[in-house]
């Protein structure tokens, strides 16, 4: 197998490759920027898939369009054409949220109409019939930096080249420009190449009597014409091909020639075209009719496939220097006649290769990859309908690529390839226009449609059970949407239950914290139009549902007015409740009127009585307190409301002793501090009168007012941490003043107490 290379046909550090790969860099560079611009914002600048096929006798283009995050649309319909659908090309803007639909109708004539992103609109007529749409006589190509379309096209009885230019507005009118060469015979296949980095497009293309010419235009005009080239060994066959290497920037256009068996192929570097070159010889066995080129996004790697009628397929790759000779692939592919039952391309992530091609035995779908060497063949997906033909477009980013196939009853299904494995084939259509040609095409669209963005909850809230808060979202253009869902996830978007339904007109629903305690909380929200999800967004990150609210305890037994003698067994009861559950309560009892505690239990289990034997430190003024802790540690308490007696037969009284006995009001310390959501002061009575808590913030603002009556014994104010009005009060330091009115006279007392929200 000879190889055949050409180092002076792709310079790899020519001046204009170096200018190219500072370009690509400062590009680079930008994206980098804009992409966590846009992922910061939630700007969407992502692209989504947009397909245009055929559908029966219908005259009206289909189409339908594909999100990552909603999947393929519904059907729907382009403006129509004067007939069933024949060819079908489609091609983005890369500077516009915008794509170009091209179509060769039944009654050969070719339409161009236009996307905007929501409609399609300036339908034009350019050919009213061409007299053998065997083979597709026209193609469209945008510029990369001005975002202007060319549409290139044959007419009957003329080799004269025809174009018309879209500059984002109307149409030109119709231009001509002669090719050179010899004869009269009309273009019949053309293949555009456009410049990711200037205005330039190649034109690479065959006419009717097989001999094919290439020209440039340089945004203004055709220039570096060739005519009579060569001769392809087909018209009705795709046979020949065209890709621009990625760093050099230079165009290789191949073809198969008329006589011979290799691939002859020419390069335009940027100044001028080379001579024909001449790759290795096919296989044996492979006796090329179709052909297929792809170029490596990342470097100058090329990859040509070429196939026969016989179900033979062999590729050759190139370095960037030449072609090598070709290595057979596969010899099962199904034969379909005209039809390329096979697609080739590089991931645009990982360089690697991907070859894809109908089971000549059966529905399934057969693919190899390739790094350093074609893999063994992988049995992919298993189709509704046999393939005759099969469209691969692959992902401006990452590894992904959809898939496009066309049946032999005319089904139309596709898949998507992430770089190890294939989707499940969806089926799009099962009346297809026709299946002799090609009437479909896939293309990425810049995806400037409207978005939802979760602004609240978006990742490292706690909400507390009960609390109320609000959900919001922003939408990009809220008129267009006509509603909106909003769904909450406590594991992590595993499940999803539904929170509010159809909601419209409001970026934001207040919602009731429900007591569904967990740290890997989502909140998920979907704008639609038409019925049809539009954008879904998800919080950032997980929020957390909190137990806030505190148990609810009470005493029960001694709860004041009893006497026990040093020795007996009292058996302690109380009650607890809680939203969530009561873990345990601890358990103390005082002797001096509440001034100390001392420990009779902790941890124990609300089983809501303990048996306590009473000690051994005599004292009337005797308290029992229990503590009662849910799973959130959010703690109540609760106090005996009045003293109890623990006497000792010998006489003696610690209590008394101790010189405890309260004679004057007093103050104790709010529990717990600093506190959430609630908070209680204890008040130690010695006589009967009114008494009133002032809450102030550290500015000296009254905050609140709390009043009740008390008598002798422990009196409990419980506040809700907010204002006079009704409103939450910030994180903070307070102060808590009591004022106690009594027949005695006026006790005045004050302590602090911290918020934290």
């Amino acid at each position: 197998m000879s190889i055949k290379m050409n180092h002076a046909v792709m310079p790899c550090y020519s001046s204009r490759t170096v200018r190219r790969l500072l370009m690509r860099l400062f590009l680079l560079t930008s994206v980098v920027v804009l992409v966590v611009l846009a992922y910061a914002s939630k700007a969407n600048g992502e692209q989504y898939k947009l397909i245009s096929y055929g559908e029966g006798a219908v005259e009206e283009p289909r189409y339908r369009m594909f999100s990552e995050q909603t999947g393929w649309s519904n059907e729907l319909s382009a403006l129509p054409v004067g007939g069933a659908i024949k060819w079908t090309v489609l091609r983005a803007c890369p500077k516009r949220h915008e794509a170009i639909l091209g179509v060769i109708s039944a009654k050969d004539n070719l339409h161009v109409q236009v996307w905007n992103g929501s409609e399609w609109s300036n339908l034009i007529e350019l050919v009213p019939t061409f007299p053998s749409s065997d083979s597709r006589f026209f193609d469209i190509a945008y510029e990369s930096q001005s975002g202007n379309a060319i549409v290139v096209y044959g007419i009957p009885g003329s080799r004269d080249l025809c174009f018309r230019i879209w500059d984002g507005t109307s149409w030109s009118e119709e231009n001509t420009t002669v090719l050179p060469g010899k004869g009269a015979h009309p273009q019949c296949w053309f293949v555009l190449v456009p410049d990711a980095y200037s205005n330039e497009i190649v034109l690479f293309c065959q006419s009717e009597n097989k001999k094919l010419q290439a020209s440039v235009w340089d945004g203004e005009s055709w220039g570096n014409s060739l005519g009579d080239i060569d001769k392809s060994k087909r018209t009705e066959h795709i046979s020949l091909g065209a890709c621009r290497q990625s760093q050099s920037g230079n165009v290789i256009a191949v073809w198969i020639p008329d006589k011979g068996r290799n691939v002859k192929y020419i390069v335009w570097d940027g100044s001028g075209w080379t001579k024909k070159q001449e790759s290795g010889d096919l296989p044996d066995g492979v006796d090329g009719t179709m052909l297929e080129i792809s170029a490596d996004p990342g470097s100058d790697r090329v990859m040509v496939g070429v196939g026969d009628t016989d179900g033979d397929l062999a590729v050759a790759m190139s370095s960037g220097f030449g072609f090598g000779g070709f290595q057979k692939v596969a010899d099962n592919c199904r034969a379909v006649g005209k039809k390329r039952s096979w697609d080739l391309m590089f991931e645009s992530q990982s360089g690697n290769g991907l070859l894809v091609y109908a089971d000549a035995g059966d529905n399934h779908l057969r693919y190899k990859t390739y790094e350093q060497d074609w893999s063994v063949e992988q049995t992919g997906p298993l189709l509704n309908d046999k393939i005759n033909l099969l469209h691969v477009q692959r992902d401006a980013f990452g590894d992904g690529a959809v898939i496009l196939s066309l049946g032999e009853t005319k089904h139309i299904e596709s898949m998507l390839w992430n770089g190890s494995h294939f989707s499940r084939p969806q089926e799009l259509e099962t009346d297809a226009s026709n299946n002799l040609y090609r009437p479909l095409d896939v293309a990425y669209v810049e995806d400037f449609v409207p978005f939802v963005s979760v602004l609240s909850p978006n990742g490292g809230e706690a909400w507390g059970v009960g609390e109320l808060h609000d959900i919001a979202w922003q939408i990009s253009e809220p008129a267009l949407a006509e509603s909106v869902n909003v769904y909450l996830s406590t594991d992590r978007g595993l499940t999803w239950q539904d929170l509010a339904l159809g909601v419209k007109g409001d970026s934001s629903i207040e919602w009731e914290i429900p007591n569904a305690i967990s740290d890997l909380c989502l909140v998920r929200v979907e704008a639609y139009r038409d019925g049809v999800p539009f954008s879904v967004d998800e919080s950032d990150n997980t929020f957390s549902i909190i137990d806030n609210t505190p148990p609810s305890v009470s005493v029960i037994f001694p709860n004041g007015g009893e006497t026990f003698q040093v020795g007996d067994t009292c058996l302690i009861s109380w009650t607890a409740s809680d939203d969530v559950g009561v873990c345990h309560v601890d358990i103390y009892y005082s002797n001096n009127g509440g001034f100390s505690w001392n420990t009779i239990s902790v941890s124990e289990v609300n089983d809501s009585e303990y048996e306590w034997v009473v000690p051994n430190t005599a004292s009337e003024f005797c308290l029992v307190k229990i503590e009662a802790f849910d799973a959130g540690l959010n703690m109540s308490f609760d106090i005996s409301d009045s003293l109890f007696t623990i006497y000792d037969p010998t006489g003696v009284v610690e209590g008394a002793r101790a010189g405890a006995v309260p004679r004057e009001f007093v103050l104790f310390q709010n529990e717990p501090n600093p506190f959430h959501a609630t908070t209680t002061v204890k008040i130690m009575a010695p006589d009967y009168g009114s008494i009133n808590l002032s809450i102030y913030d550290c500015s000296g603002r009254l905050v609140n007012e709390l009043a009740r009556e008390t008598g002798p014994g422990v009196a409990r104010l419980v506040w809700d941490g907010r204002d006079s009005s009704g409103h939450l009060v910030p994180t903070g330091m307070y102060f808590y003043r009591l004022r106690a009115e009594t027949s005695n006279g006026t006790y005045v007392a004050t302590r602090k107490m911290a918020v934290l929200r």
